[in-house]
């Protein structure tokens, strides 16, 4: 975080909650997560609200209702990584359905399924993320 801070880019990445990848888990707990928002917020940087799962997007919503994320909230989806939501049309459309209405939005499948997940994500009114 200290090179956000330093940095002060326009956005920056903000995974939402704990997850597993491959044999690492990473853990973000609702308090570190409430403590980054502030602190890039006060510099003046949007976060990027990177969701990997339904419970992501649940987490990332009562944060936001809370007021830790300014309007207008960006999410990312984040579809087909290991242990995460499956790079499908239906997961999608699970996750867009809990963004917060007036958010902006954008969603991206891992490999074969990136051209798939990002025609989709158009489709649905979302952004690119390549």
């Amino acid at each position: 975080m200290e090179h956000v801070l330093e940095l002060r880019p326009e956005i920056c990445t903000l995974d939402v909650a704990t997850m597993n990848f491959g044999a690492h888990a990473f853990v973000n707990v609702p308090e570190h997560i409430e403590r980054i928002a502030r602190a890039v917020r006060a510099a003046n940087v949007k976060p990027e609200l990177e969701v990997f799962d339904l419970g992501h997007c649940a987490l990332a919503a009562h944060l936001f209702k809370e007021g830790i994320f300014a309007e207008p909230a960006m999410y990312q989806l984040c579809l087909g990584i290991p242990w995460g939501a499956p790079a499908t049309t239906e997961a999608m459309l699970s996750m867009k359905q809990m963004v917060p209405a007036g958010s902006n939005w954008s969603a991206f499948g891992i490999a074969a399924m990136e051209f798939h997940m990002v025609a989709q994500s158009v489709i649905l009114g979302g952004h690119v993320r390549v």
